[in-house]
């Protein structure tokens, strides 16, 4: 049998879904970039995809940030233009 604190727990997990889904955070960004770079993106499922986004919105919400177990956001990649000098 339901009791409201199972109730309110389900609402709010729902309502970080929504809000994590629609507005992604950069963390969700940076770890769908690290997945890619990694070529994980495409041996991962939408739905467990989906289950590890909202897991983690779940803890950043109760503990007030990310997960240890979140892969640190990628380096930014620079390139630099080099032009070639020959001497001699």
């Amino acid at each position: 049998m339901p009791n409201p604190i199972d109730d309110a727990r389900t609402t709010r997990i729902a309502t970080l879904a929504v809000d994590t889904l629609t507005n992604q955070p950069t963390w969700v960004i940076d770890h769908i970039r690290y997945l890619y770079d990694n070529l994980q993106l495409t041996d991962t499922s939408v739905a467990e995809l989906a289950t590890r986004i909202i897991t983690t919105a779940a803890h950043q919400d109760l503990h007030g940030q990310l997960p240890t177990t979140c892969p640190a956001p990628p380096a930014p990649t620079v390139e630099f233009a080099t032009t070639g000098i020959e001497i001699g």
